[in-house]
């Protein structure tokens, strides 16, 4: 007898809030991937696909590809919910009434059904492979498609309606959410093992936003499956007295007396400095490296006027720019904002002379709050030399703000992005999964931490994103953060200073310390793009579609003038003997 808590297929479904009546067999694919996709990961049904011998059903994949030529063929700008009803696959119409027939079955007890299983898991297949390139692919007139007459097209129409969060056009996005893809799981046996081109995510406590693959509409040279990162871990030295204790705005309710930290360091840069020295930067590493595809600054790095000069010389050399940006705050008593910043405007500028008021500027500026607050503990504050600064008795939490959770995705030279700051790698919750669940190529962390050494945590979480779901890593730390940092080693002597400033893991080449020469203040870090066959669990190929950059050497550089170095050094020196027992 049907307990009556127990929620069924209907309820569920009812429950949607879907914009039509559940009989009706969904007619674009992410719906039915949402909807099905669900059903089977709740249920645990899609461990049924683990126990095939993992041989591709031809038959899903020429039915998907079926499906998504209807779609092609009768796809415009303004298509109709009831155009599309009218190119559904007879596969799908005929699994979408099984489903229905079987609609009084707890979703629990969907996996006792071998038939039920099995076909819900083929609609969540066919829908997979009827969006082959969503959200990844920029190229319309590919493969004979017709401009804004495509799939494509339907799908980017989608995406703004849904204001960049989701793909469904009948799924609401607050209860479900389809993002693109770019890499599957490739071990272990999870709901993400099934899907190709599409991310099945519950938007909860963070929000994804998809930005649709960004064309390139001026090539600055031949095609090339390279990138040429420039690192800039600035400030290359952090003072003492950049960290200052804050009151405790209020008790936090986990019994704890921590108190709070400013990190508010004085400027020692004019505009005008500041310009000349990161022109100087961009200027070496363009003779040394050629195109530089990315302009990297880590956490916290830049105030908003040094943003706007580094956003306008990203844009002038059709460069992408991230970074770290820092705000403080009107009153001592108001929280303070620690945003990353990921800027591709550069890379699809016209042809025109850059314009400072562009729009595209604004359109592309793509601002993330940090997750997480930095919680200094005894023993950073020792490490980092602070104790004379913030008492060691407590731990001191980050005097920031933590608006709502915001994670983009963009899809830049054919390869998706995503930019986390610090703590935000490190904690599990929020981000985590859906990272997983879309495995962008690229995830570039930025930090305020000490040098990027294999086995402290950036490495750990990097290696855990390496192996699954296949993403490539960098983690940017300042060149002053990395130096303070000198921990206890035993009788009383510190660690000498680092100069290992970033850190790179890729699923090819494993991991690699990226240390500044002496004396150098700069880097060019050199990426190449292998494509890599990956396999669904139910054994279908991406036919060598999958995207990996893999490390491809780097090399420092000095941007500062000599006299400046020296100087620079010289106090470096004479404040380690200082400090030194």
């Amino acid at each position: 007898m049907l307990n009556a808590s127990m929620l069924t297929i209907e309820t569920w479904l009812e429950g949607v809030g879907l914009k039509q009546p559940i009989e009706d067999c969904p007619a674009w694919p992410p719906d039915l991937f949402a909807l099905a996709g669900t059903l089977i990961r709740r249920s645990g049904a899609y461990l049924r696909v683990f126990e095939r011998p993992g041989v591709p059903d031809l038959d899903i994949v020429s039915k998907g590809a079926v499906w998504r030529k209807q779609i092609d063929e009768v796809a415009k700008e303004r298509t109709t919910v009831s155009e599309l009803q009218a190119v559904r696959v007879d596969d799908v119409l005929a699994g979408w009434r099984i489903l229905i027939e079987a609609k009084e079955t707890p979703i629990s007890e969907i996996n006792q059904s071998r038939e039920l299983a099995e076909t819900i898991i083929r609609l969540a297949l066919l829908a997979d492979e009827a969006s082959v390139g969503i959200g990844i692919d920029w190229d319309l007139s590919k493969e004979g498609n017709s401009g804004s007459g495509s799939f494509l097209s339907v799908a980017e129409t989608a995406l703004i309606s849904n204001k960049m969060q989701s793909f469904c056009m009948e799924v609401p996005r607050d209860v479900l959410c389809v993002l693109g893809k770019q890499h599957t799981p490739q071990r272990g046996a999870t709901f993400r093992s099934l899907s190709h081109h599409l991310a099945l995510y519950q938007p909860h406590e963070i929000e994804a936003r998809w930005v649709n693959p960004i064309s390139k509409t001026i090539e600055q040279g031949p095609a090339r499956e390279a990138l040429n990162l420039l690192l800039l871990p600035w400030p290359t030295r952090v003072e003492t007295d950049a960290f200052r204790e804050v009151p405790a705005p209020g008790a936090r309710g986990e019994g704890s007396a921590a108190g709070y930290f400013r990190y508010q360091p004085n400027e020692c840069d004019s505009p005008e400095r500041f310009s000349e020295k990161l022109s100087r930067a961009l200027a070496t590493a363009q003779k040394q490296a050629g195109i530089i595809d990315a302009i990297v600054f880590p956490e916290l790095a830049l105030t908003k006027q040094q943003y706007e000069i580094a956003e306008a010389m990203a844009f002038r050399s059709r460069s992408i720019l991230i970074c770290g940006l820092r705000r403080a705050s009107a009153t001592s008593h108001d929280w303070d904002s620690n945003f990353s910043v990921l800027q591709p405007a550069g890379v699809v500028r016209g042809s025109e002379e850059p314009d400072p008021t562009d729009p595209l500027l604004e359109k592309w500026r793509l601002v993330q709050a940090k997750h997480h607050r930095w919680y200094l503990d005894r023993g950073q504050i020792v490490n980092y030399q602070l104790g004379g600064r913030l008492p060691t008795g407590t731990g001191h939490w980050e005097h920031i703000k933590i608006p709502k959770r915001v994670l983009h995705f963009a899809t830049l030279n054919a390869m998706t992005w995503t930019v986390l700051v610090c703590e935000d790698l490190a904690r599990q919750d929020p981000a985590a999964e859906l990272i997983r669940a879309v495995g962008p190529n690229l995830l570039i962390a930025l930090l305020m931490d000490g040098p990027q050494l294999s086995g402290r945590w950036p490495a750990r979480y990097a290696s855990v994103l390496a192996d699954d779901p296949g993403t490539s890593v960098l983690t940017l730390t300042s060149l002053g953060m990395a130096e303070r940092s000198r921990p206890i080693i035993g009788c009383g002597q510190r660690a000498a200073p680092s100069r290992v400033i970033a850190l790179w893991r890729d699923a090819v080449q494993g991991e690699i310390q990226i240390a500044l020469d002496p004396g150098h203040d700069a880097c060019v870090l050199s990426l190449e793009c292998h494509m890599k066959t990956e396999y669904c669990a139910d054994g279908r190929s991406d036919n060598g579609q999958s995207r990996y950059p893999i490390f491809a050497g780097y090399r420092s550089f000095q941007s500062e003038s000599l006299s400046r170095v020296g100087e620079a050094r010289s106090r470096m020196y004479l404040e380690s003997k200082r400090l030194s027992p």
